[in-house]
């Protein structure tokens, strides 16, 4: 490293040579330091060890123009001119050219022109396709007055988009939609399809009339009014959101849903007094209401066969009665659902089915949030409750197990109507202080009109309690073998 002012002195001969040696290995070393030469000419060059660029001093010599990093690379600050194919070496195949014939920028497949500081957008091809991948934040816009794609031939357009006028879509190079001023606009004989097979269209066909076709499935129309009617404004029918439902005759109001159903019915194949709706022709099922006094006072429904046996009856502000075989087997009450003495529920397995099959499934909300279930097997009947760990919170051990243990009191007893029966279990009171969890009610509690509410156990509740005592137990039993 070596710096001069490049004046030789006068002096001996061997301090001459020795100061021409000097501005040769400044020369040679391109003023090498790690501070700017003493004395700058216009075009030396600098070789700042501080920095590691190689610096050329500009032609006013009043400053400096980076060339290259000493370590190696281009480090330019000004502009600068190739005249040749300029190439950029990537990673194996992935390869960056400006071809000057060209007058363009050539990137190999894969490799990348790649935008923004989290490289949010990159614009390359992968050797079968090619991306324009917005993968960062913010939306990918793209401003222009008109914006037209086409096939790679251009003779053939996918979409065109006109500033302040229309967007229009092809198929084939025909325009199938329009935006428009008013709405979107689809040219005769054009069809709006849904469903992966077409299932579903609209369609307006040749100027003479509009058409919704299904292809075989069902058709759904949803919205909070609907009106069918003709071009002069009559109507056919008419759904309003909350309110009824109405069938017209004529411009006439025949039929309409209400509260209680109101159905405008002549009254044939039934008697004064009645309103039937009958399925068929006579000798077959129907629903027969009947009235005290005029049509809107019905104090009870029935559902009849065709030979008039009742299937169900329903009692105006009382109960529905379930029938079978002529008579009521259950029937509805203030407290829910309710069977004669003599009848039961049954839940009937096949025996063909193997394995558990599940009766009665408790569920909250919805079928996936099953809570508990009774099942059962040709040979035995299971009770289950939801245990799993995600409907738990703020666990803590039992640790005075074998103390509630000991205040626990089973008895040997009867029940007061089943003096023959023989029973053994707890009484809900006393186990209300030591597991209250597992008692439901108050000792000694009444109804209003005087009648006992009795208290209930939940065994099971016991469960763990005794398995805690049981646990603790066994750890003392060990510990007192151990010693």
């Amino acid at each position: 490293m070596a710096q001069h002012d490049y004046v030789i002195d006068n002096s001996t001969g061997a301090n001459v040579r020795a100061d021409i040696n000097n501005v040769l290995q400044a020369i040679a070393t391109n003023n090498s330091g790690s501070s700017t030469p003493s004395t700058t000419l216009a075009s030396q060059f600098f070789a700042d060890t501080n920095a590691g660029i190689m610096k050329l001093r500009n032609t006013a010599n009043n400053g400096y123009v980076n060339l290259f990093n000493l370590a190696g690379g281009i480090n330019v600050d000004a502009n600068s001119n190739f005249s040749a194919d300029v190439a950029f070496d990537g990673t194996g195949d992935q390869n960056i050219t400006f071809d000057k014939s060209e007058s363009s920028f050539v990137f190999n497949d894969n490799a990348k022109a790649v935008f923004g500081t989290g490289s949010d957008l990159a614009i390359f091809h992968s050797g079968s396709h090619s991306f324009i991948a917005d993968q960062g934040t913010g939306n990918l816009i793209i401003k222009t007055n008109q914006i037209q794609i086409e096939n790679s031939a251009g003779n053939e357009s996918f979409l065109i988009a006109t500033e302040n006028d229309s967007v229009q879509l092809f198929y084939d190079n025909t325009r199938k939609l329009e935006t428009r001023a008013n709405g979107i606009r689809i040219p005769d004989d054009t069809k709006i399809n849904f469903g992966d097979s077409d299932d579903y269209h609209l369609r307006f066909q040749n100027g003479t009339g509009a058409f919704i076709e299904a292809g075989g499935n069902s058709l759904f129309i949803r919205s909070n009014n609907i009106e069918l009617g003709d071009n002069s404004g009559n109507k056919y029918l008419q759904g309003i959101d909350g309110d009824a439902t109405v069938l017209y005759f004529n411009g006439s109001e025949r039929a309409k849903t209400g509260n209680n159903f109101n159905f405008f019915l002549d009254n044939s194949g039934g008697t004064a007094g009645k309103g039937r709706i009958a399925f068929g022709t006579s000798g077959v099922p129907f629903i027969e209401g009947l009235d005290t006094g005029n049509h809107g006072s019905g104090s009870k429904m029935e559902f009849f066969d065709g030979d008039g046996d009742t299937f169900i009856q329903c009692l105006r502000n009382s109960i529905v009665k379930l029938y079978a075989d002529g008579a009521d087997q259950f029937f509805t009450n203030s407290f829910g659902l309710q069977m004669k003495n003599d009848k039961k529920i049954l839940f009937k397995k096949e025996t063909s089915t193997s394995g558990s099959v599940t009766c009665v499934d408790f569920d909250k909300d919805n079928p996936t949030n099953n809570v508990g279930d009774i099942s059962m097997t040709n040979s035995a009947v299971t009770y289950n409750t939801g245990s799993d760990y995600r409907l738990k919170e703020n666990e803590r051990p039992i640790d005075d197990a074998i103390e509630k243990v000991k205040l626990l009191k089973p008895y040997y007893f009867n029940f007061i109507e089943t003096p023959e029966i023989l029973s053994q279990g707890f009484y809900a009171h006393e186990v209300s202080d030591i597991v209250p969890t597992a008692v439901k009610g108050e000792k000694d509690q009444v109804a209003l009109n005087g009648m006992p509410i009795y208290q209930k156990l939940d065994h099971s509740k016991i469960v763990p309690m005794l398995a805690a005592g049981l646990k603790a137990l066994i750890e003392k039993v060990e510990k007192l073998e151990a010693a």
